[in-house]
């Protein structure tokens, strides 16, 4: 099933779930301007989590920005065991920031919401 997602993940038997992530992504990468409240309940109704579109944003804005900048500089494609490790840096770091951000809104909202606990 790799091969084939990785020949043509548009005809390759994968699930729904998978499909709306790619399919997403695709659009995140050539019309991100056109990216809106729809696509993520496209990813919401193929049954996509939360954490897992936090991902997807995460690990495509990772590449799309390393791509872009490898292209302006005319770097070589890595192989495929550095695009993995990539991948999981990217994975890692997306998810501990996206974690901070979590906390931090939530601190912000417990504060304002008791507003003599602000010091």
């Amino acid at each position: 099933m790799t091969e084939a997602t990785l020949a043509n993940w548009r005809t390759a038997p994968i699930n729904s779930r998978l499909e709306a992530a790619l399919t997403f992504m695709e659009k995140l990468t050539t019309n991100p301007e056109g990216v809106g409240v729809d696509d993520i309940f496209k990813l919401c109704k193929a049954g996509v989590t939360e954490d897992a579109i936090l991902d997807v944003i995460g690990i495509c804005t990772g590449f799309n920005i390393i791509d872009r900048v490898a292209d302006a500089l005319d770097f070589e494609i890595p192989s495929i065991d550095e695009f993995v490790k990539g991948a999981r840096l990217l994975l890692r770091l997306s998810r501990n920031c996206v974690k901070r951000i979590i906390r931090r809104t939530r601190s912000l909202r417990l504060r304002s919401a008791q507003p003599w606990a602000l010091g």
